[in-house]
């Protein structure tokens, strides 16, 4: 004889409206946006904006949930998505079936990723400047509207970042454009600041400082804890240049005396997140070096506090490795992301010092890499503030 199925709605009426939200923040997106239409009483706790901030930060607290995407940067159908998970290593590849990217945007292959936060993915065609926030595990987008400085003709952008404030529980992107006047001629070049708000909806100028070098457009950015980093430089420093998501202010970090490096010497740095702090890895290259590509080292730095160039502390060298440019961030029990100069992604154990090649689509020869975990924040927006430790 058949096993009586129970109804769900009788079920949830026997349970504490606690325990069944303990329950449900277990499941992944695709299975609570199935269980909205359970009932009303579901539906209206799934979309409440206290459940979808606690099942942020159950994900957040829970390395199983954490992937490092693998984004191509075309946007042909046929790519594959790939998923490098925090807890097992493990490479799962997402059905090629689904465009890579919302349709119609990036037709001419220009998608830039400028960082994930919560769930949330902002794209940039490059050529067009069009921004898209995209939800890929609710399938949801959004475009944002077109800053007043990128509508300037002779602007040039200079560094974009995505990021989440905590204070007011807003997504904002933060665009630093420079521009000649007139156009095209050096003499004078203004420098201008906007920051876009997802729940206003709108661009709006911040004040910040003059730089002269900015490695923030088509370069990466390094994001943590509501704060977004690049790598720039002004008339009397070197560094990292970073702004706060909440206070709206920029922070200045120089780097430390050791990594500016002297005239026979060229010191290149890549910078990553490792332990919820930006990490900084750097070889030197000499010009004998150039020219042999021997083996080289990497020097791991981590900054403690944002803004102190005295914080700065040197962890430990990794290394000599051939045929390796760059190491791209810190994974489960100190295993090591790197990346070959044939775009090659492999795993490097320190205590074993055993290199794994990641195996992922043929067809996938560049990729972006983001740190990301599915949840059901809009993007539409929407600032309700919600204290859940209330």
């Amino acid at each position: 004889m058949a096993k009586r199925q129970r109804n769900p709605m009788l079920m949830s009426n026997e349970l504490s409206e606690d325990l069944v939200t303990q329950i449900l923040l277990w499941l992944p997106v695709v299975s609570l946006l199935r269980h909205k239409c359970v009932c009303k009483s579901w539906y209206a706790l799934i979309t409440n904006q206290y459940f979808v901030r606690k099942h942020v930060l159950h994900n957040k607290n829970n390395d199983s949930k954490k992937n490092i995407l693998l984004l191509p940067k075309t946007t042909t159908l046929d790519y594959v998505v790939s998923m490098l998970s925090y807890e097992t290593l493990q490479v799962s590849q997402v059905s090629p079936t689904q465009p890579v990217y919302p349709p119609y945007f990036g037709i001419i292959n220009t998608i830039n990723v400028l960082g994930s936060c919560n769930g949330l993915i902002c794209l940039l065609d490059i050529y067009s400047v069009l921004l898209v926030i995209w939800n890929p595990a609710t399938k949801k987008t959004k475009f944002v509207p077109e800053s007043n400085p990128c509508s300037r003709y002779g602007a040039d952008i200079d560094a974009i970042g995505f990021g989440f404030d905590a204070k007011t529980n807003d997504y904002k992107i933060i665009m630093l454009v420079s521009f000649s006047h007139p156009p095209y001629e050096e003499e004078v070049v203004i420098y201008q600041k906007e920051i876009y708000s997802l729940s206003a909806d709108s661009w709006r100028k911040v004040d910040g400082p003059r730089y002269t070098d900015l490695h923030g457009y088509e370069g990466p950015m390094t994001y943590i804890n509501g704060m977004a980093s690049w790598e720039a430089s002004g008339d009397d420093w070197v560094g990292l240049l970073s702004f706060d998501m909440s206070d709206e202010v920029f922070l200045i970090t120089p780097l430390p005396d050791d990594v500016i490096g002297n005239p026979s010497s060229h010191i290149c740095k890549n910078f990553f997140v490792m332990n919820e702090s930006i990490a900084m890895a750097t070889s030197m290259w000499t010009n004998s070096m150039r020219e042999k590509w021997l083996d080289v080292c990497f020097d791991i730095w981590l900054l403690v506090e944002v803004g102190v160039k005295n914080s700065w502390t040197k962890l430990f060298t990794i290394g000599p490795f051939s045929g390796i440019s760059r190491p791209l961030g810190l994974l489960k029990n100190e295993t090591m992301l790197l990346e070959k100069y044939n775009n090659q992604l492999v795993l490097y154990d320190p205590s074993t010092e055993k290199m794994t090649n990641i195996q992922i689509h043929e067809n996938t020869v560049s990729e972006h890499l983001v740190t990301y975990m599915e949840t059901l924040v809009s993007v539409k927006g929407g600032n309700e503030f919600v204290d859940i430790n209330a």
